[in-house]
């Protein structure tokens, strides 16, 4: 038989640690607590597959220990959802894989690229004197945004200078 029949919270050790528990790890807990029942495993079981004390595994449901980010990824991986599980961020499936998203060092590349030209712009910006110039640039940058980039200026040549549509390509606004 478990833990949890053996050696129940006294009524006075509940009311003591509800005043004492973050309502987070509270709430974390109990997801790990019936994730875990709906597995079918018991607390110890479940601490034998991340080889810790069954009673750590008992502290996380009652809210009682905080669970780290690492211990939450052996959890979540033992019992088969996502972390964000845990926190209750939703409950439907996740969406299927998407073969033409970037790979993470593509992110990292194209972050990069957009820090080095973000550096680039506010260097610039900051020499602008001109306090309508400088309003007048945010506007511009703004509906290029909004717009996608796309515009008279949409398109950039490797020189970073802008290449201006032909006019009868510009559309009235």
């Amino acid at each position: 038989m478990g833990t949890e029949a053996q050696n129940p919270p006294s009524a006075a050790g509940r009311a003591a640690l509800a005043l004492t528990v973050n309502p987070i790890d509270r709430s974390l807990g109990s997801r790990l607590r019936d994730k875990r029942m709906a597995s079918g495993l018991t607390p110890e079981q479940l601490a034998e597959r991340l080889a810790i004390d069954p009673k750590d595994i008992l502290s996380y449901e009652i809210g009682a220990k905080r669970i780290s980010a690492d211990r939450l990824l052996g959890i979540a991986s033992v019992l088969g959802v996502r972390p964000a599980y845990f926190f209750g961020f939703r409950d439907e499936p996740d969406p299927p894989p998407d073969f033409n998203r970037k790979t993470p060092r593509e992110e990292i590349a194209s972050h990069r690229a957009l820090s080095e030209q973000g550096l680039r712009l506010h260097r610039a910006f900051l020499t602008v004197k001109n306090d309508a110039l400088r309003e007048s640039i945010v506007a511009l940058v703004v509906e290029l945004a909004k717009g996608g980039g796309e515009g008279p200026l949409s398109g950039l040549k490797s020189t970073g200078e802008p290449r201006l549509a032909p006019e009868g390509a510009r559309q009235s606004g």
